[in-house]
């Protein structure tokens, strides 16, 4: 039985799944509205101001213990009889918003980034609301690669 991640960061892929999935936090942020929006919005660019890649960066550093925060979520969905793994994650949208949080928090923690450590602590709050709100979005980008 393959694990996630032997699935998602296989070679033949990897490289595609980093670039979408910066792709999807992009296109999250730049659809985003009001005052939360328009600072998710001013964030990025600040970030992207002193790193053009910086989404492609966090997602190679993010996503491998991101994809093995996911794995008892995988290993359930496989014994669960749902036959969509977008569907089941978006039913366990709570544990997982709680797994990739966790691997963002200990990413941010041991960061060197004074600039990136200070934007993720004031957007840290609303966080699991924006994950929460790009599940679907996630559990697709995952399924497609299954």
């Amino acid at each position: 039985m393959s694990s996630l991640a032997d699935i998602l960061l296989a070679a033949h892929h990897r490289d595609e799944l980093i670039a979408d999935a910066a792709r999807l936090v992009e296109q999250h942020i730049q659809q985003r509205g009001g005052l939360k929006g328009m600072g998710l919005k001013t964030g990025l660019a600040l970030l992207k101001a002193a790193r053009p890649d910086i989404l492609e960066r966090a997602s190679q550093r993010m996503l491998p213990d991101m994809v093995r925060a996911l794995e008892p979520l995988y290993q359930e969905f496989r014994g669960s009889g749902v036959g969509d793994f977008a569907v089941f994650l978006d039913r366990r949208a709570d544990t997982a918003v709680e797994l990739l949080l966790g691997v963002a928090d200990a990413k941010v923690a041991a960061a060197q980034n004074a600039a990136a450590k200070s934007a993720y602590q004031k957007f840290r709050g609303g966080a699991a609301e924006e994950v929460r709100g790009l599940m679907p979005r996630i559990g697709k980008l995952v399924a497609a690669y299954l």
